[in-house]
């Protein structure tokens, strides 16, 4: 009978992950302003696919912090990569991250990148 009790706490209370990691080298000559992803979800515990650092390159990137005004940036200069892994319940991503500045061009007329798991 316990077993029937236990079994759904162990679908339904897997845990949250919420993890970032930074890869050196770092470039401290640019600044951390802007922020561009590439994500994998994983849905139940399973992902498929790659998640890349030129495919990340390839998005518009999204301010940190409170910059008004510059949404869709292209990065033009980099900072730093790693990774980040968010996870709550069976619902996922596996992402690559890139942060760094933006000269101001490449604008484009699309607002900001969807929101992240």
């Amino acid at each position: 009978m316990r077993a029937f009790l236990v079994a759904p706490l162990v679908f339904l209370l897997p845990g949250c992950i919420w993890i970032s990691t930074e890869f050196p080298p770092i470039n401290p000559e640019v600044k951390k302003l802007r922020e561009v992803s590439d994500c994998v979800p994983i849905i139940f515990g399973f992902g498929f696919g790659t998640a890349s650092y030129e495919e990340a390159m390839k998005k518009p990137s999204a301010a940190i912090g409170h910059q008004p005004g510059t949404n869709s940036l292209k990065l033009t200069k980099v900072r730093g990569y790693g990774t980040g892994d968010y996870q709550f319940l069976m619902f996922g991503a596996k992402c690559v991250e890139v942060t760094g500045e933006s000269d101001g061009s490449g604008a484009d007329p699309i607002p900001l990148m969807p929101p992240r798991f």
